[in-house]
């Protein structure tokens, strides 16, 4: 199996799935949930989230086990999310209002079902080859319990306070995900003053702009979503190996002495030259190790005295020895001191953050 993607939720990926006489298969995404609170909300809703009809929302199909664990049979779109997508350029003002207006048509129809989304931000949000947006992950506001799951920096004040999810805290979420969109673009007053109307503090009074998507402005999407599309898939291709075959140089009988203790004085000044700055790279290259930050509930990590950002964490190289770890969370703060041995592939999880006084 391929893997498309990894979150806070689980891991994405791609797979074949054959129907009951094995003759024909379709391409689906499955998601193998890491958190049993996950797994109850998600069973809970599965009925609900099963029902969902919109063109701009992933279709759920079922319930699978994948390598002994649970996982969520979910329509494959080819395309990338709006976190990869911004990885490789800024969007046109009118890509955006293309994006946010399908993206607001995903959320009114999971609305007019009694249905919030609860997490939109931009790893959640899909954009297909062919130009349309489809929201994922949604369902995780459709729960009583007060504990809020998600990305912190797109989540509503209220809900991530434990008062509930409702429309308003999509339509915050929704006002975020502009916000991101649009950095770097701090002349353009419309966006200015729909993100402030949808990240209002007072959630009564965050409104709903009035975009709409467009046939012309759904093809430059598309366009643009191929072209960085297939530029990643060809960044991924396994890199070419090429051998460079050695030079000989010969000698004939008839050259005079000199010449060839020259040739042969060149030849060993350059081997002599080449292992010295083998040494000296060995030298000065610092000592690293690699950490991975794995857990259930959200924490941001200072490491050293430098912020990290949110859980989960890849650090593929950080320098060996004593780390100081400080975090801080809804489940509490502390700080622990890891040590890291030099090319260590170190995974800490919930575990971690627990043993703080041990």
């Amino acid at each position: 199996m391929e893997v498309l993607g990894e979150g806070f939720s689980g891991v994405v990926y791609k797979a074949e799935k054959k129907d009951e006489s094995g003759q024909m298969s379709t391409t689906v995404a499955l998601k193998v949930l890491n958190s049993n609170e996950l797994i109850d909300i998600w069973r809970r809703e599965f009925q609900s989230l099963k029902q969902v009809r919109s063109h701009n929302c992933v279709q759920v199909f079922g319930f699978e086990r994948v390598m002994e664990k649970p996982a969520l049979s979910l329509e494959y779109v080819e395309g990338l999310s709006l976190q990869e997508l911004t990885g490789y350029g800024a969007m046109s003002p009118e890509l955006i209002i293309e994006v946010c207006s399908q993206t607001l048509r995903g959320l009114k129809d999971l609305w007019e079902q009694g249905l919030y989304h609860g997490d939109l931000s931009p790893a959640n949000v899909l954009v297909s080859t062919s130009g349309v947006v489809k929201l994922l992950d949604f369902g995780l506001g459709n729960r009583t319990e007060s504990k809020t799951l998600g990305t912190p920096q797109f989540i509503a004040p209220e809900a991530l306070h434990g008062r509930g999810v409702a429309r308003e805290s999509d339509l915050y979420s929704f006002g975020r995900v502009i916000e991101y969109l649009c950095i770097g673009d701090t002349k353009n007053t419309e966006f200015k003053r729909v993100i402030f109307e949808l990240t209002h503090k007072e959630a009564e009074r965050r409104e709903v702009p009035d975009w709409e998507s467009h046939p012309s402005h759904k093809r430059l999407l598309s366009k643009f979503v191929t072209d960085i599309y297939r530029q990643k898939k060809f960044e991924q291709e396994p890199t070419k190996e090429f051998t460079v075959k050695s030079v000989v140089i010969p000698l004939r009988k008839h050259q005079p002495v000199l010449f060839r203790r020259l040739i042969l004085s060149g030849v060993m000044a350059i081997i002599l030259l080449l292992v010295g700055l083998s040494i000296w790279m060995q030298r000065v290259q610092p000592s690293v190790a690699s950490l991975k930050v794995r857990s259930n509930s959200w924490y941001r990590l200072t490491i050293n005295g430098e912020d990290f950002g949110y859980t989960p964490i890849d650090i593929d190289q950080i320098s060996s020895g004593p780390l100081v770890i400080q975090w801080e969370g809804p489940a509490g703060s502390g700080q622990r001191v890891l040590t890291l041995v030099e090319g260590e592939n170190k995974v800490i999880d919930d575990t971690f953050f627990r043993q703080q006084g041990e």
